[in-house]
């Protein structure tokens, strides 16, 4: 059992969820509110990922709710309003509505920023492991806010995502050109043939 009541007092998961007949009825503990809310959500996203895999995730029509905070009374606003509520977890929401689809995407971001990261440190690059670091600071908050689904957020990190991969594409160039022969050397070498 992961809910179970007795005289108006809930618990679920083992957590003292709400007395219906109380003031703070729909509330969880302030304290640890906000964490749980999102690992209820997680929790039950991944449950309903278990139980229909869905290969190609689920449609962006069909809403996302979570029964756990529906019971405890949580975001009562947000899915009676809107039909659904937000996961708080871009990764995880990229994999819930894309599926296969959208975990190559959170692997290939992943496989980007290894790359990067091993390129800049390759080269010394200051510069480089400065930009790194800012998109470090997004992708730990990707774990945990509406992070990419909202333009004013994902724009700027798309854009200093490509800027950081055009700035490590031209540190690779700029050594390519240093490491060839400069012309001179290249007309000595067939002259003397």
């Amino acid at each position: 059992d992961i809910y179970t009541s007795s005289n108006n007092n809930y618990t679920f998961l083992g957590f003292d969820a709400v007395n219906l007949d109380s003031d703070a009825a729909g509330a969880i503990d302030r304290e640890s509110g906000n964490m749980l809310f999102r690992l209820f959500i997680w929790r039950d996203m991944l449950e309903e990922l278990w139980r229909e895999k869905p290969l190609l995730g689920f449609s962006f029509g069909k809403p996302q709710r979570s029964v756990s905070i529906e019971i405890l009374r949580q975001a009562y606003g947000e899915w009676m309003r809107e039909g659904w509520i937000t996961p708080h977890n871009s990764y995880f929401h990229l994999i819930y509505r894309g599926g296969i689809v959208g975990l190559v995407m959170v692997i290939g971001l992943f496989g980007v920023f290894i790359y990067l990261v091993k390129q800049f440190f390759m080269e010394k690059s200051f510069k480089g492991i400065l930009l790194l670091s800012i998109l470090i600071y997004w992708l730990t908050m990707i774990n945990f806010l509406v992070f990419l689904e909202f333009p004013y957020q994902a724009i700027p990190f798309w854009v200093l995502l490509g800027m950081t991969l055009a700035y490590a594409r031209s540190l690779k160039r700029e050594n390519i050109y240093q490491e060839q022969p400069v012309a001179s050397e290249r007309e000595g070498y067939f002259s003397h043939q």
